[in-house]
């Protein structure tokens, strides 16, 4: 059993099984991997059989590249730029189950907000009653003569005294 890391262009392949053995414990040769198809089978297959086939690949690309089969290419090709790993393409359906779940909760909080909203006692000093007692209060002490309760009192207390 051999523990490799293959890198073939900007891919790095790690397997912890990089050859499989048969009933005799040979290891695979690099001609019994099968590698038609590989694009459609690549997720499918167990990272050791992945591992033997990334092995067998950068052995032939070290050796005359026009010596190697249109097969080998591709398959040296998808495995350094396929879509596969974190290059893999997203499923077309992801951004709409997105924004769906974020409406959702963007909905269920604005609910909850608009429930508090309304639920809430209203504040005993924003009533008239205490508007009326705080203004009251305020011409009382004479508060804010010019912009004030105490301010209207007063301008018609002038006006009184001048049309006198």
């Amino acid at each position: 059993m051999a523990f490799r890391s293959v890198s073939i262009g900007f891919l790095s392949l790690n397997a912890t099984k990089r050859h499989a053995t048969t009933a005799t414990g040979s290891a695979l040769r690099a001609t019994e991997v099968s590698i038609r198809g590989l694009e459609t089978r690549w997720g499918k297959l167990p990272e050791a059989e992945q591992g033997a086939i990334a092995d067998s690949i950068a052995t032939a690309e070290k050796a005359d590249w026009k010596a190697m089969s249109l097969e080998e290419k591709r398959a040296a090709y998808f495995i350094a730029y396929g879509a596969h790993g974190a290059r893999n393409q997203k499923d077309p359906n992801l951004s709409k189950a997105v924004w769906s779940w974020v409406a959702l909760f963007i909905g269920i909080s604005g609910g909850i907000f608009a429930y508090w909203e309304t639920q809430k006692p209203q504040i005993r000093t924003m009533t008239p009653e205490w508007k009326a007692a705080e203004d009251a209060r305020a011409i009382e002490l004479k508060q804010n003569p010019f912009q004030g309760a105490y301010a209207k009192v007063r301008k018609e207390q002038e006006k009184n005294n001048t049309s006198n």
